[in-house]
């Protein structure tokens, strides 16, 4: 039997062995480094940046997405975010924003916040989670350098899907915000450069409600899923859930 995704379909069976003995990844970082190894040129994500254009989605596999992780995380580290320290994002989900929110969790705290709330609402979770770093996206971009000058804390842009999202860019040059995307070509994709890994019981998320207060989710508790490789019949790997 394997001791990550049991054969037995019958629920005893299942059940008969503990979680403890089924040699569980202990972090987000580490199932995706699992699935990473396990399943390198599989699909893992599936994007649509374009509702008109659904027969052209952006798509990673567990390697690509391992690798984007590695080179973003890198960034964060460079900038000073370490285990315990907050990165905030103003962003709807995309496939740029799923490797940002895993490559926080790898090396601090993701702190996903409702680009909806109103910019008061937004500063006291910013303040609340001390967040040592906003990264935000359009239409978020203009409103996260307000905020960011406000409490002193760096802004990155985070890429559109879609490259001919001009208004994403616009948005970036007139609020003269660094490009996440273009930091993170310039880093490794093969490893993580900090030694200071996170344990199963740190922080691995806030994640706000539509109030201005946070849930705290530990990286053990964050357990939600990729697709499931094509063909294996197993499922694939966590991500941080919103």
């Amino acid at each position: 039997m394997s001791l990550l995704w049991p054969t037995d379909t019958d629920p005893a069976g299942i059940e008969a062995v503990p979680l403890s003995d089924r040699a569980l990844p202990a972090s987000t970082y580490a199932l995706l480094d699992r699935a990473a190894t396990c399943w390198p040129d599989d699909e893992a994500t599936v994007f649509l940046p374009d509702v008109t254009a659904w027969q052209k989605p952006v798509t990673s596999t567990h390697a690509e997405l391992r690798d984007r992780v590695h080179r973003v995380a890198n960034v964060f580290t460079e900038l000073g975010v370490g285990r315990r320290d907050a990165v905030a994002f103003l962003a709807p989900n995309s496939g740029e924003m799923l490797a940002a929110l895993l490559a926080a969790q790898a090396v601090g705290i993701a702190q996903p916040i409702n680009p909806a709330l109103s910019p008061a609402a937004i500063a006291g979770l910013l303040r609340l989670g001390g967040a040592r770093l906003i990264v935000a996206a359009e239409p978020s971009i203009e409103l996260a350098a307000e905020l960011g000058k406000e409490l002193g804390v760096p802004v990155l842009a985070l890429q559109p899907d879609d490259p001919d999202r001009l208004d994403a860019l616009d948005a970036q040059s007139r609020a003269d915000v660094p490009s996440l995307d273009e930091l993170a070509a310039a880093q490794p994709d093969d490893r993580l450069l900090t030694a200071d890994r996170a344990a199963p019981g740190d922080l691995a998320s806030y994640r706000p409600a539509s109030r201005p207060w946070s849930s705290i989710t530990s990286r053990r508790a964050t357990r939600t899923w990729f697709r499931t490789p094509s063909g294996s019949g197993r499922p694939g790997p966590a991500t941080p859930a919103r």
